[in-house]
């Protein structure tokens, strides 16, 4: 092999190299040059790097992490007033902020009860100009969220109400949205709402009783100047404890109260100088059907009044305050009985005086 190269070598060096020296430098810059490429070559198959192929053009993305302990989605929440009217549904203010640098997107709120006797019946928005809030059910779903904003909404909350016994509702928010490409769930508690007691007053008036018996006596329709006497029954029940009933009320022109009552539970009196009539009763319990007033009124009619149905009460009124809970006075104007007897099976709408 050394033999080979070494005749190979005298050859060129008679024939060129000893002629002109430039072939033997340009030989052996030739020889470096492959040399060299051949190492670059070699060096190259086993150099490996970590190319990142997912970038936008010179600027790598990076992928930070979302901290758990300390969620992007705040979310504060108030009630217009605690004490619920079950049937006016309540009020809530919602006030949500990014915190994160990043876009909330699907940002869902599912609303949940967790007092078992309750369920939520249906949401309505109370600002209408918020058509970009989508109501699935007990669900709300939210445009997207930029970093660093925050928005609001009120929104009515109507329930239904499984036991009339349960007063108090506890109730939270489900929420879910995706943030840097994760999705999160949070748990917000919302305040808790209790639920007013309901205080029914019922008057009616017969001339016979539901059972058929005659109470009244005179003529029916009432005649001009001849006296009828009817009976006057006042009823008070509640699904929650009162204090301090009062019902109050006054005898119109051509109404008199005769001697005869029967108060099965308060105190009853009257004022002849003002005309008024007032029930009393100190306590009344829930659910208990002990609290009625019976009065008998007599009536005569004026030659002005004919044709009429007179009423046997005017500015009839009650008045109670709750024993427990928030102790909420309630106070309210309600409608007496009139000559129509409306809840007379036997005498209905026999009302009208006649000559």
């Amino acid at each position: 092999m050394f033999k080979i190269i070494h005749r190979h070598f005298l050859y060129r060096w008679e024939r060129f190299y000893s002629r002109n020296p430039w072939h033997l430098i340009l030989e052996l810059s030739l020889l470096t040059v492959i040399i060299t490429l051949i190492c670059v070559i070699i060096g190259l198959n086993y150099y490996h790097p970590n190319i990142n192929t997912k970038t936008a053009g010179n600027t790598p993305i990076i992928n930070t992490p979302i901290d758990l302990n300390n969620p992007p989605l705040d979310l504060a929440s108030s009630l217009d007033q605690a004490n619920l009217n079950i049937k006016d549904g309540a009020i809530l203010k919602l006030s949500f902020k990014n915190n994160s640098s990043h876009l909330l997107n699907n940002l869902k709120l599912d609303f949940d009860v967790i007092s078992k006797n309750f369920l939520i019946d249906h949401l309505e928005l109370v600002n209408e100009n918020n058509s970009d809030i989508l109501i699935n059910g007990t669900e709300l779903s939210l445009p997207d969220l930029p970093a660093n904003l925050r928005g609001e909404l009120s929104l009515k909350v109507y329930f239904k109400n499984k036991d009339a016994n349960s007063k108090e509702i506890n109730w939270q928010i489900n929420s879910g949205y995706s943030v840097n490409s994760q999705n999160l769930k949070q748990v917000f508690d919302l305040p808790a709402l209790h639920l007013a007691s309901t205080l029914n007053v019922d008057s009616r008036a017969y001339y016979n009783s539901p059972q058929g018996d005659q109470l009244g006596a005179g003529p029916l329709p009432p005649l001009v100047n001849l006296p009828t006497n009817y009976w006057i029954f006042l009823d008070a029940r509640s699904d929650g404890a009162f204090n301090n009933f009062i019902y109050s009320a006054k005898l119109p022109s051509g109404v008199e109260l005769t001697g005869n009552r029967s108060i099965l539970s308060g105190d009853f009196t009257y004022n002849k100088g003002s005309r008024q009539i007032i029930w009393r009763v100190p306590i009344v319990e829930a659910n208990l059907s002990d609290y009625r007033a019976g009065f008998e009124v007599q009536l005569i009619p004026s030659s002005n009044q004919i044709g009429k149905v007179l009423p046997f009460l005017s500015l009839a009124h009650y008045s109670a305050q709750e024993a427990d809970g928030a102790k909420t006075k309630i106070s309210e104007n309600v409608e007496g009985p009139d000559t129509n007897l409306e809840f007379d099976s036997i005498n209905k709408d026999q009302g009208q005086v006649a000559k």
